[in-house]
């Protein structure tokens, strides 16, 4: 049986534990956060009131349910944040959100062990780096998307991408690997301008834009290729300090065809990265553990893929011409929305995160033992019927959400409430079957 704390601690590429250093400063909190970092991607968050109002839950101990405490829940509840809410972010730790309307302002919230909140109101070390309510992070110009890694952050300011946080592996894009408490430009290394962008996205320790025509760029932790860079290319690093135009590839070829556009959205996971092109076809590129880029991971090829491949998704799942018209990724799998309101899901699945219902064995002491996938399967419903109505998706750690008919379902990783629904502490932590999550 496996215990609801094992549900929570997520040890991926990319994120580590971090020892807290003596205290420096005062934060405003009250509260002492754990002495280790070693939770991730135990929390979310939802927009519910006319998509108005954020709504928290789960993981608390660094204070990214925003909420003004340290104590974690398993009940979706609303936060304080002035005025509407259009975006948010979660990272390992952290949180963002902003409003349109407020073209200046980003409110942040949760970890700063290394600057990825980007106020120096707040301290890096110590018992007290952290922020348990929202905070103002004035920004000069107009915010139009975040983003939230692991440790560090990415925003989309007056056109042009800005970054914070940790920077060991080159994941904020300026050209060093140098941590930054506020925001910098994230450089364009072949013409030394800050980085043009519509979309951003950000992996655990690597980040993605989408240029204003569609194409892709890359930086930060290279290992699997997530960055672009084919990191066993000549002179190719495992770490990419600035930008990389992402390329695509045939599925018979490894050499990459081209720069790959038509880019409309984009999304990345723990050591991967997708992108939806305008004819709803989704392309994935980096690690390929658990079949994450729809490719065969028994392969011994098909370990990771530098250049983007297609995700091939079974035409009986497409009826009618439907397309993906959406993608989220969480941090070992994805969802993709389809025009007929249905979901897919694929890749890691040990916490019943693709919502298939696929348990393949049961072993003593470690409970069920689900099937990952490579390819794209269906999201049922708590009837094992497929879930029908969908209208939105998220993805989020080890965790699915889905919202039909007006209400959010979750299922996968509940270790710490964070699908809104009570901890069990008699079987394994997760949902198998979607579960509606508890809040207004």
């Amino acid at each position: 049986m496996k215990s609801n704390k094992r549900a929570g601690l997520l040890l991926c590429a990319g994120l580590f534990t971090v020892a807290l250093l003596s205290g420096c400063g005062n934060s405003g909190n009250t509260g002492v956060i754990p002495a280790v970092e070693s939770i991730f991607y135990a929390h979310t968050a939802v927009l519910f009131g006319n998509h108005s109002t954020l709504y928290t839950t789960g993981y608390n101990g660094f204070g990214q349910l925003g909420n003004g405490t340290l104590t974690s829940q398993a009940v979706m509840a609303p936060i304080s944040v002035p005025g509407k809410v259009n975006r948010f972010a979660l990272g390992a730790d952290h949180t963002m959100a902003f409003a349109f309307a407020n073209v200046s302002s980003i409110y942040v919230w949760g970890a700063n062990l290394h600057g990825q909140l980007g106020s120096t109101a707040i301290p890096i070390t110590g018992t007290t780096a952290y922020q348990a309510s929202p905070l103002k992070l004035p920004l000069h110009g107009h915010v139009t998307e975040i983003a939230a890694g692991g440790l560090h952050s990415l925003a989309v300011v007056d056109g042009k991408v800005q970054s914070w946080g940790y920077n060991g592996l080159g994941q904020l894009g300026d050209l060093t690997r140098t941590d930054r408490a506020v925001p910098v430009p994230v450089i364009d290394q072949l013409n030394g301008v800050a980085l043009p962008a519509t979309k951003v996205a950000a992996g655990g320790d690597f980040s993605i834009a989408l240029s204003p025509v569609g194409t892709v760029y890359g930086w930060g932790n290279n290992f699997y290729g997530q960055a672009g860079v084919d990191p066993t290319a000549i002179n190719a690093a495992a770490v990419t300090v600035s930008p990389t135009l992402v390329s695509f590839r045939n599925f018979s070829s490894i050499t990459p065809v081209g720069p790959l556009t038509g880019v409309t959205q984009i999304a990345a996971g723990g050591s991967t990265a997708y992108a939806l092109t305008g004819d709803g076809k989704v392309w994935a590129w980096g690690y390929n553990g658990q079949g994450r880029l729809g490719l065969n991971p028994a392969d011994p090829a098909n370990v990771s893929s530098a250049a983007a491949v297609q995700v091939r998704i079974p035409a009986s799942f497409l009826p009618n011409n439907a397309t993906v018209i959406k993608i989220s990724a969480g941090l070992r799998h994805v969802l993709a929305l389809l025009s007929n309101n249905t979901v897919l899901a694929w890749g890691f699945n040990e916490f019943a995160q693709l919502g298939n219902n696929s348990v393949i064995d049961t072993f003593p002491f470690q409970g069920n033992i689900l099937a990952n996938t490579f390819v794209p399967a269906q999201v049922l419903d708590a009837t094992s019927a497929v879930m029908a109505g969908v209208t939105d998706i998220f993805a989020f750690g080890n965790a699915s959400m889905a919202l039909s008919g007006g209400v959010w379902y979750g299922w996968g990783d509940n270790g710490f409430g964070q699908l809104g629904n009570p901890v069990d502490t008699t079987a394994v932590a997760y949902k198998l079957k979607p579960v509606k999550v508890l809040g207004p």
